[in-house]
């Protein structure tokens, strides 16, 4: 057992399980608007049935050192033009060091249309489009003073 004293700097595969975790409650929240506008692609999109996204490729990049402890605030978001087309979208990532005050990493996904009823690739219907740029609309982080890209607060 290793044993250190003072501040630790958080391991790079951290940055991926916040960029997981902001990923995953977007397509929670993008899930409860489907519901509202058609309960049965809400409920298939949660439960992996007929057309929904699935993860690609990811990246990181690291822009300043994130030190233990500190508080973070992570962001996801799909604008519009990064809906290149009805077969994948990108959406990216801010992950917000509170003590550093600054953006401490951005990261992008590349999110794939499947249908997991066929297991194949797909195109997304427009009710998902729809609902991932609404959901971009209603959530920002318009607060952060070195903010340059538009991203979602969780």
């Amino acid at each position: 057992m290793y044993h250190w004293t003072g501040v630790y700097v958080v391991n790079n595969v951290a940055y991926f399980r916040y960029q997981e975790t902001s990923r995953l409650v977007s397509f929670n929240m993008m899930a409860d608007k489907l519901r509202n506008q058609d309960k049965r692609y809400g409920e298939d999109f949660i439960q992996a049935n007929g057309v929904g996204p699935i993860l690609s490729n990811t990246s990181v990049q690291y822009k300043y050192p994130l030190k233990f402890p500190d508080t973070i605030l992570v962001g996801a978001n799909i604008l519009s033009s990064n809906i290149t087309d009805r077969q994948k979208m990108l959406q990216t990532h801010a992950i917000w060091g509170m003590s550093a005050g600054r953006i401490v990493a951005e990261g992008e996904g590349t999110l794939i249309a499947y249908d997991y009823a066929v297991g194949k690739k797909a195109q997304y219907p427009d009710c998902i489009v729809n609902a991932f740029i609404d959901l971009s609309k209603d959530n920002s982080l318009y607060m952060l003073p070195e903010l340059t890209r538009d991203f979602n607060l969780w």
